[in-house]
């Protein structure tokens, strides 16, 4: 993490969508994977409701912090369908052991919440043969099924751009929805001042209020 970062200091209040625009795209990853609490930074803390997520357990760290990286796939088990994945998700959320057979209340949850996106049809498929931009979208259901209390999001880049902008269409939606307080890191200032309401740039490690203009609205 060090030199991403350099004395950067903010705060997001609950349900905000704060985003950041990092000028250098080797610096992204780092600074999520840090504001995620999965890796620690030289100095300084991360508080999540007053609780440092350095402190958090691994089995309750899905309540409290989820992580899309930029490429959201990662977190699907390729041999599983997008049942048992979400069921995965769901199980750690809850911090229960994990059934690959769901009953039949937490199948019609999945189902419901897929077909929110789209994606009903997708649910017996297996991850591996989901398209990349359905991959991503499954996994960003996963993520919220788990009720976290924040949400880190790097702009995918194993999408198009017009599929990319439409995955953080998605993810502003839903955490609205579910009011998620939520963090996008981006190397696009573009998409960082359309869907922020707070929009920051980070340059030489070091954070900058930018201004907002349009904003999310007019996108969706």
């Amino acid at each position: 993490m060090s030199g991403a970062l350099d004395c950067a200091s903010f705060s997001a209040a609950d349900g905000s969508f704060i985003s950041l625009f990092v000028e250098d795209e080797e610096a992204v990853e780092p600074i999520a994977r840090t504001l995620a609490g999965l890796a620690r930074p030289d100095s300084g803390r991360l508080f999540i409701d007053n609780v440092d997520a350095a402190r958090l357990k691994p089995s309750l760290r899905g309540k409290w912090l989820a992580l899309m990286p930029g490429d959201p796939r990662g977190h699907l088990v390729s041999g599983f369908t997008v049942m048992e994945n979400m069921s995965l998700a769901y199980a750690y959320g809850d911090g229960r052991l994990f059934r690959n057979a769901p009953g039949g209340m937490e199948a019609g949850l999945f189902r419901a919440a897929l077909a929110e996106m789209g994606m009903a049809a997708a649910l017996d498929v297996q991850a591996a043969g989901l398209m990349p931009e359905q991959g991503c979208l499954a996994a960003l259901r996963m993520a919220l099924l788990a009720q976290p209390k924040a949400l880190v999001v790097v702009e995918p880049r194993v999408l198009t751009s017009a599929r990319s902008r439409a995955y953080l269409r998605a993810v502003w939606k839903f955490t609205r929805v579910q009011l998620v307080t939520t963090v996008l890191v981006t190397p696009g200032e573009d998409a960082a001042k359309a869907f922020g309401d707070r929009c920051y740039r980070v340059s030489a490690g070091r954070i900058i209020l930018e201004p907002i203009a349009g904003g999310a609205a007019s996108l969706l």
